[in-house]
C-alpha cells in the first residue's frame, strides 16, 4: 500500500527498495519525518539550531500506523571510573561505539547521566575528560579528541536522535560593491542506527536575537532537502541576516528542520541463484506486507 508522509512543502510518497538477488538486502518500510515548533537556546555568543519535535504522517484507510522510532535512553554508572569503562557502557545501551583518540592516558571522571539520550552522555563525558566529540561523516565512526587548551565550547543543541552544532559564523565584505554578509556553518548529526534519507538544508522560520531581544529576521527560502544516506551527519551553510554594529552578541537563533528516515528496517534473505531459477515462487518474500 502506497503511504504518504506530508512535509510543510512537499509530499513524499513511500517505497524504498532495494533489490537482492542470491543474498541478503533491506527495504526501508515507509518513511517518516519530524518537524515541529523550535526552541532558542542561548549561549554566550549565540544558539544552536534545535531541531523537529512532533511527528506528522497520513497513510490510506487500510496501512498500519508507522512506529515512530525512539531513541534509546542511558544511565551510567555513579563514582568516579575511567573514561574508558564509561565508553564501553554507553557502548552496551546504545550499540554505538566511540573511539577514545585523545592520545593519553584515560582519565578517571564522574558523571552523572540518568536516562538520557546517546548525544547528551556523550557530550557530558567529553566535558568531563577534557575532550571533544569528533565526527567521520563517511565512515560513520565518532570519536573523542583532545580539546585544544583554552578552546571555547561550541553551542550544542540535543532533541532525541540528533545533535546540532553551529561551527562558525563568517562575514564576507565585498569590496566592490560594498555587500555585507553574513552566514553559520551548521553541522547536524544523528545516530547511525537511524539511517535517515534526507536532510532539510533550510532552516524553516528560523530568526536571531540580539543581546537586547531584538528579533532580526531571517531571509526565507524554499525547502531542501539534501541525500544523506549512509553518512552520520551533514555540514552546511545558513545565511544570515546584516547583524547591526550596535549588536554586541547574537543570543539565540531558532527554527525548524525536517529530516526523512525509514520508520523500520526489514531484512529479506533470498536463496541461491541457481534455486531461484529454477522456482519462481522462490523470487519473492513478503514480510509485514511488505513484498
Amino acid at each position: 500500500m502506497p503511504l504518504r508522509l506530508l512535509s510543510l512543502h512537499s509530499a513524499l510518497k513511500g517505497g524504498w527498495k532495494r533489490p537482492v538477488v542470491g543474498g541478503r538486502g533491506t527495504r526501508r518500510a515507509g518513511y517518516w519525518h519530524r518537524t515541529g515548533p523550535g526552541r532558542s537556546l542561548h549561549f554566550p555568543l549565540l544558539a544552536a539550531l534545535c531541531l523537529l519535535v512532533p511527528i506528522s504522517t497520513e497513510t490510506g484507510a487500510h496501512d498500519a500506523p508507522l512506529s515512530v522510532p525512539q531513541p534509546k535512553l542511558v544511565t551510567l554508572p555513579s563514582g568516579k571510573k575511567p573514561l574508558g569503562q564509561f565508553l564501553d557502557e554507553l557502548a552496551r545501551q546504545t550499540g554505538i561505539r566511540v573511539e577514545d583518540q585523545r592520545g593519553e592516558p584515560e582519565p578517571a571522571i564522574a558523571v552523572k547521566i540518568d536516562k538520557t539520550t546517546f548525544w547528551k552522555a556523550l557530550d557530558a563525558l567529553a566535558r568531563a575528560s577534557g575532550s571533544r566529540v569528533s565526527l567521520h561523516p563517511r565512515d560513520g565512526k565518532i570519536a573523542l579528541v583532545k580539546a585544544v587548551p583554552n578552546q571555547r565550547p561550541l553551542p550544542v543543541s540535543h532533541d532525541g536522535f540528533f545533535r546540532s552544532t553551529i561551527r562558525r559564523i563568517v562575514a564576507i565584505r565585498d569590496l566592490e560593491t560594498g555587500a555585507v554578509n553574513y552566514s553559520a556553518s551548521l553541522e547536524v548529526a544523528w545516530e547511525p542506527s537511524l539511517q535517515p534519507l534526507l536532510l532539510e538544508t533550510h532552516p524553516r522560520d528560523s530568526q536571531l536575537l540580539d543581546d537586547k531581544g531584538n528579533v532580526l529576521p531571517m531571509q526565507k527560502e524554499g525547502s531542501s532537502l539534501s541525500p544523506v544516506d549512509g553518512q552520520i551527519s551533514l555540514v552546511f551553510d545558513v545565511p544570515l541576516p546584516v547583524i547591526p554594529r550596535t549588536c554586541a552578541k547574537i543570543a539565540a537563533m531558532e527554527g525548524k528542520l525536517v529530516a526523512v528516515a525509514p520508520s523500520k528496517m526489514l531484512e529479506f534473505a533470498f536463496d541461491r541463484l541457481d534455486r531461484l531459477d529454477k522456482d519462481a515462487n522462490l523470487r519473492s518474500l513478503t514480510q509485514e506486507g511488505v513484498a
